[in-house]
Order: C-alpha cells, then structure tokens, then sequence
C-alpha cells in the first residue's frame, strides 16, 4: 500500500464508525462523540491522540504521524468494539 493509505483508512474506520461524514471527523468533540459509543475512554483518548497527530503532521506539517503499524493496530482494534 502506498504512504497515506492508513490515515485514510483510519479516518474512513472512523466515519463509518461514528456514522459521519468523514470531513466531520476533524471536529474538537471526537473525544466526547467517541465517549458516547462503546469505545472505552482509554481507547477513545487514543483514536483521539492518534486524528490529532495525523491531522498536524499533515495539514500544519508539525510533529510525526503516527506509524502505519500503530494505525493498522487501531483500525484492527476498532474492528472490534
């Protein structure tokens, strides 16, 4: 798979998920909408840590994105909430 594919995935697992639009996926409640659905807090803190460092590494082009294998392992664990 080419570089960027994982974000994309994981926003995708996201949208679908939370049945939203993915352009909704960025908004500053993620952590609170993520809170309302069976996620654990500990894992809803995680997805969120994990959108926020993608979206600064890409958009603002500051910090690291996370690596793909950290973004495949939360894709495989929101498989299985």
């Amino acid at each position: 798979s080419l570089p960027g594919n994982a974000p994309r995935d994981l926003m995708d697992h996201l949208a679908v998920f939370l049945d939203c639009p993915r352009d909704q996926i960025y908004a500053d409640d993620l952590h609170e909408r993520l809170c309302l659905t069976k996620v654990s807090a500990a894992f809803a803190k995680e997805l969120t840590v994990a959108v926020q460092a993608l979206l600064q590494a890409r958009y603002a082009e500051q910090g690291v994105a996370p690596s793909e294998q950290h973004l495949a392992e939360l894709i495989q664990k929101l498989g299985k909430v």
